[in-house]
């Protein structure tokens, strides 16, 4: 199997995982916690990217396809990124709220950074040079 499709495999192990553990723990007044894991958020949307460029990853090489690839994981990044920052502009107007945040964001960040060397390595395929 070539590089850049182990590295797109392990890409989407982190995505799993990430969605399985948990992105946060809510601590509000007189000390009720939630705890907010990845599948239950914006994770799914992003996995779901990080699903389909995992699927053009296993196509024929071409030009265009290493662009789109690219693309996908970063919108997935985006939308990681958007739920942090939505989260902490919550936090910011509730001043009894108490936000730590767990390994999930983390891992769904990498996962999406490991996507975007998947494309890279992809380009890297030396028969897609005639598209």
């Amino acid at each position: 199997m070539e590089l850049f499709r182990v590295v797109g495999l392990v890409g989407v192990f982190l995505g799993v995982v990430a969605l399985s553990v948990p992105w946060m723990e809510l601590t509000g007044f007189l000390g009720l916690r939630t705890t907010v894991y990845g599948f239950a958020t914006d994770g799914v949307l992003s996995f779901i990217f990080i699903l389909m460029a995992m699927g053009i990853l296993f196509t024929r090489p071409r030009k265009w396809k290493v662009i789109l690839v690219i693309l996908l994981s970063l919108i997935a990044l985006a939308i990681t990124m958007a739920a942090v920052m939505n989260v902490s502009q919550i936090v910011k107007e509730e001043a009894l709220i108490i936000v730590n945040w767990g390994p999930g964001i983390g891992l769904m960040v990498f996962s999406c950074v490991m996507m975007d060397v998947a494309a890279i390595l992809f380009a890297r395929v030396k028969n897609f040079l005639h598209d």
